[in-house]
């Protein structure tokens, strides 16, 4: 489920003192998303090894010192693919290339463009799911994603003849 949230300018700001001098002088110019998409999804919340336990019901994490409820979610904003570091792009580049190479090894074709668009949603699913990392399949994530293909295939090809 895909939420938008409206904040109010003064809540828009991380700082919690209060709004910073970065968000007042943007603001004045007109710019009132400066520290966001403000786009978000809903996603399931990862337990890791409190899954387990939730069979019998709400847990607590002593460690953390939180209550751990099952069918918790919790909301992830959306990131551009220019915002994103350089480990969270090279982790989304071999997913691909890992995808890939499953498809590969059971069609042994290239991905045309319904089988391409199956893979960029599983990858970006991955992401999301695994790494908390909600990327929008748009025109930028897509054609990244992509030019990921032809250089994989040409290593496995690579690989089959040698």
């Amino acid at each position: 489920m895909r939420v938008r949230l409206f904040v109010s300018k003064p809540l828009e700001c991380p700082n919690l003192l209060g709004v910073c001098a970065e968000c007042i002088s943007l603001c004045d110019k007109g710019n009132s998303n400066h520290h966001g998409t403000g786009e978000y999804i809903e996603v399931k919340v990862n337990h890791g090894i409190w899954e387990d336990y939730l069979q019998y019901g709400p847990q607590y994490d002593t460690a953390n010192d939180c209550p751990i409820i099952p069918g918790e979610t919790e909301f992830v904003e959306r990131q551009r693919l220019n915002k994103l570091s350089k480990d969270t792009k090279t982790l989304l580049r071999d997913y691909m290339a890992g995808a890939v190479e499953k498809n590969w090894e059971s069609k042994h074709q290239i991905p045309t463009a319904g089988d391409l668009k199956a893979i960029r949603s599983e990858v970006l699913n991955i992401m999301l799911s695994e790494h908390r990392v909600y990327l929008k399949d748009d025109k930028a994530v897509s054609s990244y994603l992509n030019n990921i293909v032809a250089p994989t295939i040409n290593r496995l090809l690579r690989n089959e003849r040698s």
